[in-house]
């Protein structure tokens, strides 16, 4: 079963909310805007990687093999440097969100 903190963590709060104070303490205009963006994201991020392997595909096709190879790992580099950048500046919101809460 794929597992995500961001879901656990609302999850958490939403759960922690209900024994607190029971379920008339959620504000449910704020759950509504959270579970669009959670079911709207994954589809987003679904079409934009069809659109974007959709444009690379056809700008490759014509590519010579060794100046694709050439093309691919400099952008490699680039996608794998913007991919540890977002990963960790997403963490890092969800650890000192835990962290203030706490406090």
């Amino acid at each position: 079963i794929p597992s995500s903190s961001s879901h656990a963590l609302i999850g958490g709060l939403l759960g922690a909310g209900a024994i607190h104070g029971g379920i008339k303490v959620w504000q449910w205009s704020g759950i509504e805007k959270t579970l669009i963006a959670l079911v709207g994201s994954p589809v987003l991020g679904f079409i934009g990687g069809v659109l974007l392997i959709t444009i690379v595909s056809w700008l490759s096709f014509r590519m010579r093999p060794t100046t694709g190879k050439h093309v691919f790992r400099v952008l490699q580099l680039f996608s794998a440097s913007f991919m540890a950048f977002s990963h960790g500046s997403n963490d890092a919101q969800k650890t000192m969100g835990i962290l203030s809460l706490a406090l």
